[in-house]
């Protein structure tokens, strides 16, 4: 009898054991998503892009787009390549796993060098992103993002660091060094 309830109960501790796992994988699998947008983002890579989505997704980028992950991402695209020295960092992320679904919320530092006014400008916004997600045959992937500014500055371009860095420069596109490592 004594064996009996060690066994039920090591089974609860490995169920139990087996479930948080899980739980870690998708939390895991879901800021990857995340970063993937970020990273596609800044390379100015629209599979990048695309492989943070479902097809049927849907975007909400204020009055910049409403739509289809598609059309955003021809939009996203088009208006990321109209800017130089992209950078898309996230901070914060709250996850809420409920099954094979999901929502997130993720805090942005962007910085961009805009075209603004006959100017160059250091463009830095602080943004969120509202993620709805799912998991569909495996993959936690994005079905609806909402992009949220909290403030922004707009503040003088120089380029007297970056002209003078005795680092590797990094690209907009794929010949980022980055894609020696992560293709």
């Amino acid at each position: 009898m004594a064996e009996a309830g060690s066994l039920e109960k090591l089974e609860r501790q490995l169920a139990a054991a087996l479930a948080e796992i899980g739980e870690l994988k998708a939390r895991e699998a879901i800021r990857d998503c995340i970063h993937r947008v970020c990273r596609g983002t800044d390379r100015v890579d629209a599979d990048m892009l695309r492989s943070a989505f479902f097809p049927d997704a849907k975007v909400h980028f204020g009055k910049l787009y409403d739509g289809d992950v598609d059309g955003w991402i021809e939009v996203a695209i088009r208006h990321q390549g109209g800017q130089s020295q992209r950078q898309h960092m996230v901070g914060n992320i709250l996850i809420r796993i409920d099954g094979d679904k999901a929502v997130a919320e993720s805090y942005e530092l962007d910085r961009h060098k805009t075209p603004m006014n006959g100017e160059v400008r250091d463009l830095v916004l602080a943004a969120r992103t509202l993620d709805r997600l799912a998991c569909r045959n495996g993959e936690w992937k994005i079905v609806e993002r909402t992009k949220v500014m909290d403030w922004g500055r707009a503040i003088e371009a120089s380029d007297g660091v970056y002209a003078n860095s005795p680092l590797l420069r990094g690209g907009d596109d794929r010949s980022d060094p980055s894609y020696e490592l992560l293709p």
